[in-house]
């Protein structure tokens, strides 16, 4: 019964605020592949701080400073998840 329940709040959810890009605004992703690819080229020879840290999105960019400014002033979670998705691959 509560996966039931926990699956219609989930449909109703998606219905009233659907899933769209940050950026460009097309559906069924926070930040879509597309956009999250034209934040900057990334290198990670270039993109190191020392041995074991490294970034990957420059805070310069003034996308960039959007998409942080709105997770952590908006309280936009899943925009968080979707960044932190690309983050962890671009680890791998």
């Amino acid at each position: 019964m509560k996966i039931i329940l926990k699956e219609i709040k989930y449909i109703l959810l998606s219905l009233i605020f659907p899933k769209k890009c940050f950026i460009c605004e097309e559906d069924d992703a926070y930040l879509c592949q597309k956009c999250e690819m034209s934040l900057g080229k990334v290198d990670v020879n270039t993109n190191k701080i020392s041995d074991w840290v490294f970034y990957k999105y420059k805070y310069q960019n003034p996308i960039i400073k959007k998409i942080e400014y709105t997770i952590k002033y908006n309280h936009h979670p899943k925009l968080a998840v979707s960044l932190g998705e690309y983050s962890y691959n671009f680890i791998l």
